[in-house]
């Protein structure tokens, strides 16, 4: 090797080594705790936003739920997005916290950001055909948004969980509170 080739050998890795150092320190790091932890049970309330009662009317009614029909849903509060939007980190969410029966994928994911005031329904490939895109929409607009404008983000959170149970329910067959059948056609208002 030559000085100038040993010169330049040099100084690309004297440019080099720093850069790596630095992308090394900043790239964070995707464990399995990466940013959220592991759930806390059905409702993961992180923004404290839900009351002690909300949080174990809202439990019981998901529990319920998968006993019946093996479907899963969890609910998420989070202070603020650390980066990207919020359908991007519900969709990084419902993976890491593996929403929905293994092979089944039926588990659905209510995710709201507090700082961001934005909310999210991400939906498992297996319940598509029963909670669609369309439906998880409305449900935020026309069931959580009213309640959450006034500040109750307790109903608001109950509200959208019954209407997806409601929905998942009348798609199985299952009879309704008081024992009421109904098909989807005949799903009450």
């Amino acid at each position: 090797m030559n000085d100038f080739s040993r010169n330049l050998f040099r100084g690309s890795v004297c440019l080099l080594l720093p850069l790596l150092l630095f992308l090394a320190c900043t790239v964070p790091s995707f464990s399995d705790d990466f940013p959220w932890g592991k759930p806390d049970g059905y409702v993961t309330d992180r923004a404290g936003m839900l009351s002690l009662g909300a949080k174990e009317n809202i439990s019981a009614m998901i529990a319920d739920l998968e006993s019946k029909t093996d479907a899963e849903i969890a609910v998420a509060t989070m202070d603020h997005l650390d980066s990207g939007d919020i359908r991007s980190t519900a969709v990084s969410l419902f993976k890491q916290w593996g929403v929905g029966k293994k092979g089944k994928d039926n588990g659905i994911l209510i995710l709201l950001s507090k700082k961001e005031r934005k909310v999210d329904i991400e939906i498992g490939y297996g319940m598509e055909s029963v909670v669609t895109d369309g439906m998880a929409g409305e449900i935020i607009r026309n069931t959580m948004a009213p309640y959450f404008k006034t500040g109750d983000f307790d109903t608001g959170f109950y509200k959208a969980v019954e209407a997806i149970v409601v929905d998942i329910e009348l798609s199985k067959g299952i009879p309704l509170k008081g024992g009421v059948q109904a098909t989807p056609s005949e799903a009450p208002e």
